[in-house]
């Protein structure tokens, strides 16, 4: 069983030494994840434009090294929107 008292002492200390240490360099990530949920529509009208408005806030997040996932699955949506579309649908 799990302590209950233990582990929310342990979460206030995690949330309380997040907000202070890592929220600000941190806090894109979170805002990322968000604009997702708030954008994503597996049946949006314009599926390629949803997807750019659902990945908005990833910046280097979906970027590294000379791979651009972001832009591929961007451009992809664009040039076969329902395609891409049944890629997600597949796994959903």
């Amino acid at each position: 069983m799990i302590d209950k008292k233990a582990f929310s002492d342990a979460l206030a200390n995690y949330k309380k030494d997040f907000v202070a240490g890592w929220w600000a360099d941190e806090n894109f990530k979170w805002e990322a994840v968000k604009c997702f949920q708030d954008n994503w529509n597996i049946d949006a009208e314009d599926f390629a434009e949803m997807i750019k408005r659902s990945l908005a806030k990833t910046y280097g997040l979906l970027a590294s090294m000379n791979n651009f996932p972001r832009q591929m699955i961007e451009g992809f949506a664009e040039k076969a929107p329902d395609k891409v579309k049944m890629m997600f649908v597949c796994f959903v």
